[in-house]
C-alpha cells in the first residue's frame, strides 16, 4: 500500500519548514534585564562635597554639618535627601554637588527615572564630567530602554581606559541589539566575551545572538569552540539547535539529549527537533517516544509528530498505531484535499488491522471528488461482501445516497442473505430479499439463482405450478441449470409424468458440469430414473440405472445392494433377492446392512427349505452384539429345530432367549413357544411349571394375565397414546410388582414422559430402570437421564456420573468418545480439575475425535490451567488455534486468552504482538476484538503511550456500543488514561526568553 503520496509530502515539507523559521526568530534575549551597580565607587563621601562651599550656618557648623551628611549618605539612609534638601535650601553648599549625590542616591534605590532627572541637571551645567558618573547615567538610560542615548554615552566610555571600559563595551552591545543592530552587537560584545566577569554569560549571548540571526554554522562552530567545562546547560541546547538547523543530526541528536538529560523544561520545539534529529538518525523507537511527546497537543508540531508518528508505525508494520497517528492527522488538519488523502490512508490502515467499520468510516468519507474514491469503493465492496453481518452490509448500501458503484454488492448480499435464510428455513425473509434484486441491473447469474430460489422457495410451500414456472427460467447454460431441471424431474415424477421427468433427469445429467456437485446429484437422479423404471416394471433400465448410481458412489454401493434386494423380492424375484443379498454379506461385512441382509437370506433358505445353510447364518446371528438380531436368530434356528421335530434342540434354544438379554417380546415368544411343546408336544406340565419357577419366578397363570395387561398398555405407545400408556403402565407395576414387564414397562414410561416433554418425570424413570444391573435398558436409560441432567436440569453433577458410567460400560468406541466430551463439559462446568484434565486429555488425543472436538478439549484444558499452569495453558491454546484456524468463536477466544496470559507474565511486547492476532483472527468475532483492543490500550497506558492506548480505547467505544460491558470498560479505561496523561505529561516551560543577569551577582 502507498500510504503517503505526493501531496502529502509536499504539504508535509511546506509545514516542516514554517516550523523551523518559527525556532529561529524565536529571540533568547529581552529587555527585561535589571542591572544593580554595588560597588563602591566612593571610598569617603567627602570626595562627592565641595567642602569649600559650604557656608557658615547659625545653628551649624560646617564641619557638623558634613560629618552628618556623609554619615546619612553612607548609611543611605532615607532622611540623606531630606538632608540635602535642607542643605540647598539654606544654600549651605553647591546645588551641583548637591545634584550629584541626589543621582547616586536614587541610582542606588533603583529609582533611575529620578537618577536621570539629576544627572542631566549636572550635565546642563557642564558638572558631570566624573567617568563613573557618567557610566551611572548611561546605565540609568540603558534600564529604562533609552538604548540610543545610552549608547552614545556608553561608546565613550569605551574608548577610554580606565575601570569601566569593558563594562561600557558589553553594555554597548547590548544597546545594539536592542536597536536592532545584531551584527554591531555582536561585534561589541565579542570584544568581552573572555574577560570577566563577562566570560560566564556572555558567550552564552552571542551563541543566542549568531542562532537567531540565522548564522548556524557561527553559533556552532563558536560554541564548540568553548571547552565543555565552561559551558552553561543552555549552550547545549543552542548548539543542539543550530546542528538541526545545519541538518547536522548526529551533533542536534547527542546536544540536545545531554540538555534534556538535566533539564524538564523541554517544549514543543525541542521535542520535535530531537524526536526529527533521531528519526533522521534511524533511531525510530527514540524518535516515537519523543514524536509521542506533542502527539496530543493542538500545533503545527503536533501535526508533523503525527505524520512521522504514522511513518515510522507504518515501517514497523504497526498498523493500529499507524491508524491512530493518520486520525489524529485528520483532525488536526486545515487542508481539504490532504483530508481526502489522510482519509483514505487511515481507511486502508483500518482494512489491514480487521477494524472494518472504521474502515468503512473512513472510505465512505473520502469525497465523490476525489481521485481516490473509486479505490475506495472497491475496498468499501470488499468489506461488504466479506461481511459475516448481511443486514448491517445491506441496510449500509440502502442508507447511502449514491449507490451506482454498489449495486452489483447489493445484488450479492441479497442473494447470499436470501440463501442464509432459505438454508434455515425462513422462507418469507429469502423471498424478500430476492424481491430487491432488480431486473435492470442485476447480471445473468444473478437472476438464474433468484429464479432459483423462488422455485426452491415455492415447493416448500407446495405451490409446484409457480415452482415450475421459475425452474423454467433458467436457461441452458446457467450455473443453476442442472440442478432447476433436477427438481422439475421431481415435480414430474411425482405428478406422474413419468416421461417429463425422464427428460429433465436427462437433461440435468447433460448439463452437470462441477465436480463438486455431480457425484451426489447424478447419484439422486440415477435413484430416481431406477425408481420410475421399477414402477413402470422395466426392470432391466430399473437395474442399469442403479448400478450406475454404485459405479459413482462408493458409498451407497452396500445401500444400493439392500435396496436392490429388497425390490428384487417385492417382484418375487428370489434367486435375485438372494444374490444381491449374498454380494452385499460377502462383499460388505461391516455394513450396517450386512446382519439385516443374513437375517433375510436365512428367511430365503428356510423357504427354499435349506435348513443346513439356514441354520449356518442363524448360528452366526445368534452371537450377535444386537440383542434384537440374536434374539431373532435364536427364535428362528428354534423354528427349525422345531418343524424338522428336533424337540429337543429347539427347547434348547427358546431356554436361551429365555436367559439371555433378549428382548420382552422375544421372551414371550420364547416361553409361549415352551408352553406349547411341553403341554402340547411332550405333556409335561410339570417340567414346564419347574423351569418358569426356577428361572423366571412366574406361575403359567401369572404369566398369562402380566402378558396380557403388559401388552393392553403397551398398544397406546404404539398409537402414539403416550398419557393414556403412562398412566396403564404404571396401573401395571401396581398390580404386577414382581412382573415379567417390570423393566420395559419402566423404561416405556421414560420413553413416553421424554415424548411428552415431561423431561423431569421421565428422568425420575430413567433412574429407576438405571437402577437395576440386570435390565437390558439400563445403558440406554443411562445416556438419556445423562442428556435430560445435562441440558434440561443442568444438574452437571449428576449428568457427570452417569457419562462416567457410560465411558466405563460400553463397548462402542463411538459411544465411548461421546461420552468423555460431554463429560469433560460437565467437569469443566462443576470446575472439577482432575476430570477435566482426564477427558480432556481422552478426547484430545482419541483417533476417532473430529479437529473441532479436539479443539474443544484444547480449549476446556486451557481455561482450567490457566491460572495455575499459565505454560501449559499456552500449549492448550495454541493447540485450539491451530486446529480451528480463525473461523470459529473458541479459536478468537483463546487467541485472545494467549494474550492475556502474556500480560498476566508482564511480558508487554508478546501482549502487543499477540493482541495484534488476536485483532486479525477474530475479525468475525467483535467481542473478542473489543476485548483485545482493551488488552492492547492496557500494554499502551503501561507503555506510557498515550496516544495509542487512546486511540484503541475510542476505537472500542466507537465501534462496540451494542455490548454494555465492554462499552462501559472501555469508557471507564479511556477516563483512566486521560488521567495518567493529564498526571505525566510535561508541561511546556516558559518561552526561551533570558533575563539578564547583574554582573555584581555573576562576579
Amino acid at each position: 500500500m502507498k500510504l503517503v503520496n505526493i501531496v502529502w509530502i509536499s504539504c508535509i515539507f511546506h509545514t516542516l519548514s514554517l516550523a523551523q523559521e518559527t525556532l529561529r526568530f524565536n529571540s533568547p534575549l529581552n529587555c527585561n534585564e535589571t542591572f544593580l551597580l554595588k560597588e563602591n565607587l566612593q571610598p569617603l563621601a567627602s570626595q562627592y562635597f565641595d567642602i569649600y562651599q559650604l557656608e557658615s550656618s547659625a545653628t551649624i557648623s560646617k564641619n557638623e554639618l558634613e560629618d552628618l551628611a556623609t554619615s546619612s549618605y553612607m548609611s543611605f539612609e532615607h532622611r540623606a535627601k531630606d538632608l540635602f534638601s535642607y542643605i540647598i535650601q539654606n544654600h549651605l553648599v553647591s546645588k551641583d554637588t548637591i545634584f550629584h549625590q541626589m543621582a547616586l542616591i536614587a541610582f542606588e534605590d533603583n529609582d533611575f527615572q529620578e537618577a536621570i532627572r539629576y544627572f542631566q541637571q549636572l550635565q546642563e551645567s557642564s558638572r558631570i564630567n566624573n567617568n563613573t558618573a557618567q557610566f551611572l547615567y548611561a546605565y540609568s538610560l540603558f534600564a529604562t530602554k533609552e538604548f540610543q542615548l545610552s549608547k552614545e554615552i556608553f561608546e565613550v566610555l569605551r574608548n577610554k581606559q580606565g575601570l569601566f571600559s569593558s563594562h561600557a563595551c558589553y553594555y554597548s552591545g547590548m544597546s545594539s541589539f536592542f536597536l536592532g543592530k545584531p551584527d554591531e552587537a555582536i561585534a561589541l560584545l565579542s570584544q568581552v566575551d573572555q574577560t570577566e566577569p563577562f566570560k560566564n554569560y556572555t558567550p552564552y549571548y552571542l551563541a543566542q545572538l549568531y542562532y537567531s540571526q540565522g548564522k548556524y554554522l557561527n553559533c556552532q562552530q563558536y560554541i564548540e569552540a568553548i571547552p565543555s567545562n565552561d559551558r552553561n546547560l543552555e549552550m547545549y541546547r543552542i548548539l543542539g539547535q543550530a546542528s538541526f538547523m545545519l541538518e547536522d543530526y548526529q551533533k542536534a541528536d547527542k546536544n540536545l539529549t545531554k540538555y534534556l538529560s538535566t533539564n524538564t523544561g523541554f517544549t514543543s520545539e525541542l521535542y520535535f527537533q530531537l524526536a526529527y534529529a533521531s528519526y533522521k538518525l534511524q533511531k525510530n523507537d527514540k524518535a516515537k517516544k519523543f514524536f509521542n511527546k506533542i502527539a496530543l497537543e493542538n500545533n503545527q508540531l503536533s501535526f508533523l509528530a503525527n505524520y512521522y508518528l504514522t511513518d515510522l508505525y507504518y515501517q514497523d508494520e504497526a498498523y493500529l498505531k499507524a491508524l491512530a497517528s493518520t486520525e489524529q492527522l485528520i483532525a488536526q488538519s486545515q487542508d481539504e484535499k490532504l483530508s481526502q488523502n489522510l482519509r483514505y490512508n487511515a481507511g486502508m490502515l483500518a482494512y489491514q488491522t480487521a477494524s472494518y467499520r472504521k474502515a468503512l468510516d473512513h472510505f465512505n468519507q473520502v469525497s465523490l471528488q476525489s481521485s481516490y474514491r473509486y479505490e475506495a469503493n472497491q475496498y468499501i465492496n470488499q468489506i461488504l461482501q466479506s461481511s459475516e453481518d448481511l443486514d448491517g452490509s445491506i441496510r449500509f448500501i440502502e442508507q447511502l445516497d449514491d449507490k451506482h458503484d454498489f449495486k452489483q454488492t447489493y445484488h450479492e448480499l441479497v442473494l447470499k442473505k436470501s440463501r442464509q435464510a432459505f438454508n434455515e428455513a425462513e422462507y418469507s425473509v429469502a423471498k424478500g430479499n430476492l424481491d430487491k434484486i432488480s431486473s435492470d441491473t442485476a447480471t445473468e447469474k444473478m437472476k438464474s439463482e433468484k429464479n432459483y430460489l423462488l422455485g426452491r422457495i415455492a415447493l416448500q410451500a407446495k405451490n409446484t405450478t409457480l415452482a415450475k414456472n421459475q425452474f423454467k427460467r433458467i436457461k441452458q447454460g446457467e450455473s443453476k441449470y442442472p440442478f432447476a431441471q433436477y427438481y422439475l424431474g421431481n415435480i414430474f415424477q411425482e405428478e406422474l409424468l413419468f416421461d417429463d421427468a425422464i427428460k429433465s433427469y436427462k437433461l440435468s445429467l447433460d448439463h452437470i458440469t462441477s465436480s463438486n456437485y455431480s457425484a451426489p446429484v447424478s447419484d439422486n437422479i440415477y435413484l430416481q430414473l431406477a425408481e420410475i423404471s421399477l414402477i413402470n416394471n422395466d426392470y432391466k433400465n430399473g437395474l442399469k440405472n442403479l448400478k450406475k448410481t454404485t459405479q459413482k458412489s462408493t458409498k451407497v454401493k452396500d445401500y444400493i445392494l439392500y435396496i436392490s434386494a429388497y425390490q428384487a423380492g417385492k417382484k418375487g424375484d428370489l434367486q435375485q433377492q438372494k444374490n444381491y443379498l449374498t454380494q452385499l454379506t460377502s462383499e460388505y461385512p461391516n455394513s450396517r446392512y450386512t446382519q439385516k441382509a443374513n437375517v433375510e437370506l436365512a428367511q430365503l433358505y428356510t423357504q427354499e427349505n435349506n435348513v443346513d445353510k439356514a441354520l449356518d447364518i442363524l448360528n452366526q446371528l445368534s452371537n450377535s452384539n444386537d440383542r434384537n438380531i440374536a434374539g431373532d436368530a435364536l427364535l428362528q434356528q428354534a423354528l427349525l429345530y422345531y418343524n424338522n421335530n428336533q424337540l429337543k434342540e429347539s427347547i434348547k434354544l427358546y431356554k436361551r432367549v429365555v436367559e439371555t438379554p433378549s428382548t420382552t417380546n422375544q421372551k414371550l415368544s420364547a416361553i409361549a413357544a415352551l408352553k406349547e411343546i411341553y403341554l402340547n408336544d411332550l405333556n409335561e406340565t410339570n417340567t414346564l411349571f419347574t423351569y418358569l419357577s426356577t428361572n423366571t419366578d412366574y406361575e403359567i397363570s401369572s404369566i398369562a394375565k402380566d402378558s396380557l395387561s403388559f401388552k393392553t398398555a403397551h398398544n397406546h405407545v404404539t398409537k402414539g397414546e403416550y398419557h393414556k400408556s403412562i398412566i396403564q403402565l404404571e396401573s401395571y407395576l401396581s398390580s404386577y410388582p414382581n412382573g415379567l414387564y417390570i423393566d420395559e414397562a419402566q423404561y416405556t414410561i421414560a420413553e413416553s414422559y421424554a415424548l411428552l416433554k415431561e423431561n423431569q418425570s421421565a428422568y425420575t424413570y430413567y433412574q429407576k430402570v438405571i437402577a437395576n444391573p440386570n435390565s437390558i435398558y439400563q445403558l440406554k436409560s443411562t445416556k438419556k437421564a445423562a442428556i435430560i441432567a445435562l441440558n434440561q436440569l443442568q444438574d452437571y453433577s449428576s449428568a457427570l456420573s452417569y457419562f462416567k458410567s457410560i465411558y466405563k460400560h460400553s463397548s462402542d468406541e463411538a459411544v465411548q468418545l461421546e461420552a468423555a466430551e460431554s463429560g469433560l463439559y460437565c467437569s469443566f462446568k462443576l470446575g472439577q480439575v482432575d476430570d477435566i484434565i482426564t477427558y480432556g486429555q481422552i478426547v484430545a488425543e482419541h483417533p476417532a475425535s473430529t479437529q473441532k472436538n479436539k479443539a474443544k478439549a484444547y480449549y476446556y484444558l486451557g481455561k482450567t490451567q490457566q491460572s495455575a499452569s499459565p505454560d501449559q495453558a499456552i500449549k492448550a491454546f495454541n493447540k485450539v488455534v491451530q486446529l480451528l484456524g480463525p473461523a470459529h468463536n473458541i479459536s478468537a477466544e483463546s487467541t485472545y486468552l494467549l494474550a492475556s496470559i502474556f500480560y498476566q507474565k508482564s511480558d508487554l511486547e508478546a501482549t502487543e504482538r499477540q493482541c495484534l492476532e488476536a485483532i486479525k483472527r477474530a475479525s468475525k468475532y467483535p467481542k473478542w476484538v473489543a476485548k483485545s483492543l482493551l488488552l492492547l490500550s492496557d500494554v499502551y497506558l503501561d507503555k506510557e503511550d498515550y496516544l495509542n492506548a487512546k486511540a484503541t480505547s475510542e476505537a472500542v467505544i466507537e465501534n462496540y456500543k451494542e455490548d454494555a460491558s465492554i462499552y462501559q470498560e472501555a469508557t471507564d479505561k479511556l477516563i483512566l488514561i486521560n488521567a495518567a496523561y493529564k498526571k505525566n505529561h510535561l508541561k511546556e516551560d516558559q518561552t526561551n526568553q533570558v533575563e539578564f543577569q547583574d554582573i555584581q551577582n555573576e562576579n
